[in-house]
């Protein structure tokens, strides 16, 4: 039982100490650590905006909107971006980044709309200003945790993923959003998947909502990730060194193989169809962890996957947050859950070297130039919801591991490594990868 909760004892002890290093903080503001990027300071930035927003607009919601539904998300979202902004205003001393005092005028015209407005007309305008607002900053988050160096933002990210998650929950339950654009995610050559900015092909209507070129290049790629991930994990069980990889790659064999019944049955409903292996890049990764022995097979095993589950959780956010299609939009919300639970794992070995991380990339019309500077800071009073927020936001991702479905090991020595996986109710599909002489 002790070794099947290592990856979350170590997971969050990492994230408090992230928070207790904020404790000794005595001033506003503090000299940028040399860990930190633009793309972290944009971040922080971004999400000080996001809450500058759904504050007050999320009050006007709650004591004005026509829906019983708008007023309740309204009180939510009042109640949790007040939460998010004090959390964002002490990660900023921390770090030495400047945040806005007030909200810019893009904002300040959102709030005055919202003003002018009345009942369903408010309700509308509501939804669709903060769903809007919560879509272009999640992506941002999904690539901030993925590739960030400093301890701090990264526990900090990890939160507002949950957060702004929770929000595009709130917000499409609504069902008055309208969803027009469609994401630019494209299946790349690597371990994960990768952003494209190339065109998309023309939207497929379904029974469930459109469905693009870049949802269904989102299943293609994310359903060759996890049974690449499988065949990976299957390996860590049996060579790696340390108890924490093998404990590891237990887990996300496990768990990679729940997510390949996720796929498998939204791609079925949508008629998808699906590769039965992983792509060759994925397949030479897997002959040189092979090959690795030791102590080098688990920091092999450990940057392969946590960069290519960099990868996947920024891809899983941009879908998630622009898919017209509602079978993708709650299976990408599953991804990017799992996604950030491997991250977790991985990062627990202590092994990842974030030195070495893919650098992000930047999200579109996000910028922190021009912003009045904010010094009303007090950190004092918020360094304990700090740590306790990290905390919890750390403990709600987790969940108990089915281990009722482990998965079977085999000789190492063998030609062809072969993993039973359920693909459909009728029959298995045998997932193998043939080693390389």
């Amino acid at each position: 039982m002790a070794m099947k909760h290592l990856h979350l004892v170590k997971a969050v002890a990492s994230l408090v100490a992230a928070a207790a290093w904020a404790i000794p903080l005595a001033r506003p503001t503090l000299a940028a650590p040399d860990d930190l990027s633009t793309a972290d300071r944009d971040l922080l930035v971004q999400v000080r905006l996001l809450s500058l927003l759904a504050h007050p607009a999320g009050v006007t919601a709650r004591d004005r909107g026509g829906d019983e539904q708008v007023r309740q998300i309204g009180e939510k979202l009042a109640t949790e971006h007040g939460d998010l902004d004090r959390l964002v205003r002490v990660v900023a001393a921390q770090v030495g980044v400047e945040l806005p005092a007030a909200a810019p005028a893009e904002e300040q015209d959102s709030l005055h709309e919202l003003a002018a407005a009345r009942d369903e007309e408010f309700d509308r305008v509501f939804v669709g200003r903060l769903r809007a607002a919560n879509e272009r900053v999640f992506p941002m988050i999904a690539a901030v945790r993925a590739s960030t160096r400093n301890d701090a933002v990264r526990a900090f990210a990890t939160t507002a993923d949950a957060y702004v998650a929770r929000h595009l929950d709130y917000l499409d339950g609504t069902g008055m959003v309208s969803h027009t654009a469609p994401p630019t995610v494209k299946a790349g050559g690597g371990s994960g998947c990768r952003p494209s900015l190339d065109a998309l092909d023309g939207v497929e209507l379904t029974t469930e909502g459109g469905l693009g070129a870049a949802d269904r290049e989102f299943l293609v790629c994310l359903s060759q990730a996890v049974l690449w991930k499988q065949l990976a994990g299957i390996l860590a069980q049996q060579r790696a060194a340390s108890a924490h990889v093998k404990e590891t790659g237990n887990l996300i064999t496990d768990e990679a193989r729940e997510l390949n019944r996720e796929v498998l049955s939204a791609a079925k409903r949508l008629n998808v169809p699906l590769p039965a292996r992983p792509n060759a890049e994925q397949q030479k990764a897997l002959t040189k962890l092979d090959a690795a022995t030791g102590a080098d097979f688990d920091r092999t095993f450990v940057k392969q996957l946590r960069v290519a589950d960099g990868e996947l959780l920024f891809a899983s956010a941009e879908i998630r947050a622009g898919t017209r299609n509602d079978v993708i939009r709650t299976f990408s919300a599953t991804a990017n859950s799992v996604v950030l639970r491997h991250m977790a794992y991985l990062e627990g070995s202590g092994l990842v070297r974030y030195e070495e991380l893919p650098t992000p990339p930047r999200a579109a019309g996000l910028t922190t130039t021009g912003l009045e500077r904010d010094d009303g800071i007090r950190p004092a009073a918020i360094w304990l919801m700090l740590a306790v927020t990290v905390v919890v936001g750390a403990l709600t991702r987790g969940r108990p591991v089915d281990t009722t479905h482990r998965a079977t090991t085999r000789s190492p020595s063998r030609e062809v490594m072969r993993h039973e996986l359920p693909s459909t109710p009728e029959a298995p599909m045998v997932l193998e990868w043939r080693r390389s002489d």
